[in-house]
C-alpha cells in the first residue's frame, strides 16, 4: 500500500502539486511555445507572390485543388500571370521596379498603374519553344534588406507539342441537336 496515491490527503503535497503542474501543461500546452512565434517566423521580409488567371488543363481534367492550381510557375504560351510584392516589410517600400532578366526571353512584365506592389506576366503567345521566365523586383529598400541582390521567382514557359480533346458525351443546351450520338470515347488529336 505504500506506492498507492492518495490525491485528497492533506499530508500528501507533493502528489497534489505534481498532479497540478500536469494538469497546468494539459489546460495550456501552447501558452509558451506561441509566446514569441511572431519573432521566429520563416517568412522573409519581402517576396514575390504569383496566381495565373485560369487554371491548367490538367487541374480541370483531374480535379485537383484550383486555388493551389492558380500559384503554379509551369504556364503556357500566352497565358497571364498576376504578380504581387509581399511581407512583412512592405510598408515600407515606396518605390518598385519589376523586370524580366535577361532581358527577351519569351515573356514581358507590366507593372499595375494604380499599384507598384502588382505587376502582370504575359508569356509571348508566339514561342515556338519551351523557355524560362525570370521576373526579378527591386524596391527602394533593397540594399539594407538582401545585399545580395533584388528578389526574383522564375517561370517555366511551356509550348504545347500536341492538343487532345476528349468528348464528355454531355449536350450543350440552347444549340441545335443532331440526330447523331456522340460517344464520350471519341477523342480529337491535333499535332
Amino acid at each position: 500500500m505504500k506506492d498507492t496515491l492518495h490525491l485528497f490527503n492533506p499530508g500528501n503535497t507533493t502528489s497534489i502539486g505534481k498532479y497540478a503542474v500536469i494538469l497546468f501543461f494539459t489546460l495550456f500546452p501552447c501558452t509558451i511555445p506561441t509566446l514569441y512565434a511572431d519573432d521566429q517566423s520563416p517568412t522573409p521580409d519581402l517576396f514575390i507572390e504569383s496566381k495565373t488567371d485560369y487554371n491548367s488543363a490538367n487541374c480541370v481534367i483531374q480535379g485537383t485543388d484550383p486555388e493551389q492550381d492558380k500559384e503554379r510557375t509551369e504556364i503556357g504560351v500566352g497565358e497571364t500571370v498576376n504578380l504581387e510584392l509581399k511581407g512583412k516589410r512592405l510598408g515600407e517600400v515606396t518605390r518598385v521596379t519589376w523586370k524580366i532578366v535577361p532581358d527577351g526571353n519569351g515573356a514581358s512584365v507590366k507593372a499595375i498603374k494604380d499599384n507598384v506592389k502588382k505587376a502582370v506576366l504575359t508569356a509571348n503567345q508566339n514561342s515556338t519553344e519551351d523557355s524560362n521566365a525570370t521576373v526579378e523586383v527591386t524596391t527602394n529598400i533593397d540594399s539594407s534588406l538582401n545585399p545580395s541582390g533584388p528578389r526574383q521567382k522564375t517561370f517555366q514557359i511551356r509550348v504545347p507539342s500536341n492538343i487532345k480533346g476528349k468528348h464528355s458525351g454531355m449536350r450543350v443546351a440552347g444549340y441545335p441537336q443532331d440526330e447523331t450520338r456522340i460517344y464520350p470515347e471519341h477523342q480529337l488529336n491535333l499535332s
